[in-house]
């Protein structure tokens, strides 16, 4: 009997993690010459964006780092990560793409490093 409780308690507290906690992190390490870009999550098929931020970097060259849970809903968990400087449509790069283990939702590869300066941009994994 008190195994049936502990087992209903512990079902009872998984089911209470919201979708946002289950949702894998991505990290950045930044360094950077301009203060602004933004983030995108697009599908495989270059098709539609899941999800998208907008971050600040520093604007004096030092570095920098920040987490962000993006939503990967409708991605089928492969995708591509695409970083660009705010107002400036030629600075932009693609991570040739994520991967998120299922059913576990473990994110592949989950940390990045971004380098902008005033005329380009580095997007990689770390």
């Amino acid at each position: 009997m008190r195994l049936i409780v502990i087992s209903l308690i512990i079902l009872c507290f998984s089911c209470h993690t919201s979708s946002e906690e289950r949702k894998p992190t991505l990290a950045f390490h930044s360094k950077s010459d301009i203060g602004e870009a933004q983030l995108w999550v697009i599908t495989t098929g270059y098709d539609s964006t899941t999800d998208s931020t907008t971050f600040h970097l520093s604007e004096d060259g030092s570095a920098g780092s920040f987490k962000w849970k993006p939503s990967f809903k409708g991605s089928n968990g492969e995708g591509f990560l695409v970083v660009g400087v705010v107002g400036e449509e030629n600075l932009t790069d693609t991570i040739n793409h994520y991967y998120i283990s299922y059913p576990s939702g473990v994110l592949i590869d989950p940390e990045y490093w971004v380098t902008i300066t005033d005329d380009s941009l580095s997007f990689e994994k770390f």
